[in-house]
């Protein structure tokens, strides 16, 4: 047991410094980007000042009536701000989901820190029950995800056998295996209360896998007393 509390001690803490290494470079990317894109929009518009100069010349070499030059540097002074403001648009839209990104990630750090600091709260004995908790939490989800299978397949002959059973004499096979399938069902639903219960704080936690045990206590007992009763039926 204590190797296994050291065991997910280590790759806590290895989770920890990568989500730090990984919201580090995540910042330092967003840096670089910005001055990437920075500088992209300086020389989009030195290009688009060098052609609107281009063009201008052209014009004066062709000689252009003066007033159509002055409309047409307007022209495209007003396409150059146009398009300068849009730029700027995408930038501060892009630039906000950046924020948002970083925040999301600063968001799941605190809650994986807080998580992290209420498991070094516990008591000793606390710590125990949680970390088994943990582990049988993972146990159950596997288990959960072995026994779906079977009971998918129990739903696909129950259905099969409910087509035929009005021109079959499947009567005993079908109840047979509905009863099966209500084992199953009942098992995983077990299954499920119990992962749910282990997702818990750990005094809510042991209050309800405490009431569960007694439920299933009461149950095991009225099935006992029902099965003594065939018993003692079956042999009057």
């Amino acid at each position: 047991l204590r190797q296994k509390i050291k065991e997910i001690t280590d790759e806590t803490d290895k989770i920890t410094k990568e989500i730090e290494n990984h919201s580090q470079n995540l910042a330092q990317f967003s840096n670089m980007q910005i001055m990437y894109e920075d500088r992209e929009e300086q020389v989009r518009n030195l290009e688009c000042e060098l052609a609107d100069r281009n063009i201008a010349m052209d014009k004066i070499r062709s000689g252009s009536d003066i007033e159509e030059l002055q409309n047409c540097i307007r022209e495209y002074a007003m396409k150059n701000k146009q398009f300068a403001e849009e730029t700027d648009m995408m930038f501060l839209r892009k630039s906000q989901e950046e924020k948002i990104l970083i925040q999301i990630e600063q968001q799941i750090h605190e809650i994986h820190e807080n998580n992290e600091r209420k498991i070094n709260e516990l008591s000793p004995d606390k710590l125990e029950q949680y970390k088994e908790l943990m582990l049988r939490n993972r146990q159950l989800r596997e288990e959960c995800d072995q026994i779906q299978p079977h009971i998918d397949q129990e739903m696909d002959q129950i259905a099969m056998i409910t087509a035929q059973r009005n021109a079959n004499n499947l009567n005993d096979e079908y109840a047979m295996m509905e009863n099966q399938l209500g084992k199953l069902s009942r098992l995983l639903k077990s299954l499920n209360e119990e992962d749910e219960i282990s997702r818990l704080e750990p005094a809510e936690m042991q209050k309800r896998m405490l009431a569960k045990v007694k439920a299933d206590n009461k149950q095991s007992g009225e099935m006992d007393e029902i099965i003594k009763s065939l018993k003692a039926d079956k042999t009057r």
